[in-house]
């Protein structure tokens, strides 16, 4: 088989600085084309690959978001934690939870191609005033957990202060100031909340040419990020562990003192909860604070076309972000059995248990019958069979005894027989008639014709052994 390119002149072959390859072979060859290189790398897998996250995750963090938050509103208005201290907190942050969860989408790529356009800039004031939401939601579920921090340091180490510093009235000042504080802030970097030439209403917009300007974000961003994230996550790292040492030798000394080791204590369930938020508040919130603060000292925009490596990053810290505004309600129902009741009895789950019980238990009930009657009916049939058996050995005893005692019988009437018949031969002569007969011998019933016993014997006999017990 000959080559389908053969070079018959003394030319070597010569490739283009195109990656084209010439041959010289008799003018029948042509130039070949450039094999095509894929530039897919693993980095627009993982883009892609979050981006079906976002879809699957964004509603559905939504829903039980939403759902959950707003049972924790209800559950802490319930009786089960009017002497908790730390409801105001825990409903406040319930609050901001849910109104982050709602404007979150709206922030997402792929929200903004399913609709055509771009939802918050309907408007320049709508688009202030989205943003004045979202970094609200925010920044006051931060604080919230820090309240919450605070109050479980001062109920571990202050426990008979604890009710004169985070009483109701002072709880409900704490709360009012903070979203005062924020909400004040938020309204004022709103200024660089802006509707750029695409439509796209943009958080960051200002001249970037612009020394003042510059100037001026940078100080808002470094303050919006030290009320969001920065100054929180300092004060929760510091407390955090002086809760858990305090904590672990109040427990150690209540068992001494008790000799018992018992359940745990309501100081020790309440703090359970709010430290398992604290955790997951830093773990969840500290990559998207790194986010906002590394785009701007490198001078990109946080949520505009940047490096794929950037871009994997920012998804990651935004799927954080929105776990961190939706995993507390299942914090609450780990750790806390009260709040487990409270959702029970909201949701009628106690209601639900009992029916299935009562299913469950009428089931079992019918399958116990059934084997009952399958077991009843084995039982008459062995009985039945037993006594069948036990009639069949009466039957056979009693034709055994009837044949006994027809032979006893039997010599006993042969024995008559003969007897009578030596004195009818005796007496024969004096004797009017002459002697007996046989005939005459059998009309008397003594003996059978054949010296057996007759068969009303035999029938009255069987009668007498029925008879008997």
């Amino acid at each position: 088989m000959e080559p389908l390119l053969q070079n018959t002149s003394v030319t070597p072959l010569t490739t283009s600085a195109n990656n084209t390859s010439t041959v010289y072979c008799n003018g029948t060859c042509q130039t070949s084309e450039p094999f095509a290189i894929s530039t897919r790398t693993v980095y627009d897998d993982a883009l892609e690959g979050l981006e079906y996250v976002n879809i699957i995750l964004l509603p559905t963090c939504l829903v039980v978001g939403v759902f959950g938050n707003l049972i924790t509103i209800f559950i802490m208005n319930s009786k089960a934690f009017s002497k908790m201290g730390s409801r105001y907190f825990l409903a406040a942050l319930a609050v901001s939870d849910v109104t982050l969860l709602l404007a979150q989408p709206f922030n997402k790529m792929f929200v903004l191609e399913l609709f055509g356009r771009d939802l918050r800039a309907l408007s320049a004031v709508g688009c202030k005033l989205f943003f004045w939401f979202f970094r609200t939601g925010k920044m006051t579920s931060s604080w919230f957990v820090v309240y919450l921090c605070l109050e479980r340091f001062t109920a571990v180490l202050f426990p008979f202060r604890v009710k004169i510093f985070f009483s109701k009235r002072n709880c409900l000042i704490g709360i009012v100031a903070v979203y005062f504080v924020i909400g004040g802030f938020n309204a004022g970097w709103t200024y660089c909340s802006k509707i750029d030439s695409k439509g796209v209403c943009n958080p960051d917009s200002f001249d970037r040419k612009d020394p003042q300007a510059v100037t001026l974000y940078r100080s808002m961003l470094t303050a919006g990020s030290s009320l969001y994230s920065l100054i929180p996550i300092i004060i929760i790292v510091t407390v955090t562990p002086i809760i858990l040492v305090s904590l672990g030798r109040l427990s150690k000394a209540r068992k001494k003192l008790t000799n018992t080791k018992g359940n745990s204590s309501d100081l020790t369930r309440a703090t359970t909860m709010l430290v398992s938020v604290m955790v997951s508040y830093v773990i969840f919130v500290t990559p998207i604070t790194a986010l906002h603060n590394i785009a701007f000292y490198i001078g990109v925009d946080a949520f505009g076309q940047n490096t794929k490596k950037f871009l994997i990053f920012r998804d990651v810290s935004q799927i954080l972000e929105q776990l961190n505004y939706t995993v507390n309600f299942f914090l609450y129902v780990c750790s806390s059995r009260p709040f487990r009741d409270g959702v029970s009895q909201i949701l009628r789950l106690d209601k639900i248990f009992e029916s299935l019980h009562r299913l469950t238990s009428r089931i079992r009930s019918t399958d116990s019958k059934t084997n009952s009657s399958k077991i009843s009916k084995l039982s008459d049939k062995g009985t039945q069979e037993k006594q069948k058996s036990l009639d069949e050995e009466k039957g056979a005893s009693s034709s055994e005894v009837l044949q006994d005692s027809g032979q006893n019988k039997t010599s006993a009437c042969s024995r008559v027989c003969s007897e009578t018949q030596e004195q009818d031969n005796e007496t024969g002569a004096t004797s009017p008639e002459g002697s007996a007969t046989s005939s005459e011998d059998n009309e008397t019933g003594m003996c059978s014709p054949e010296g057996f016993a007759t068969t009303d014997e035999i029938s009255n006999n069987t009668v007498i052994y029925n008879n008997v017990p």
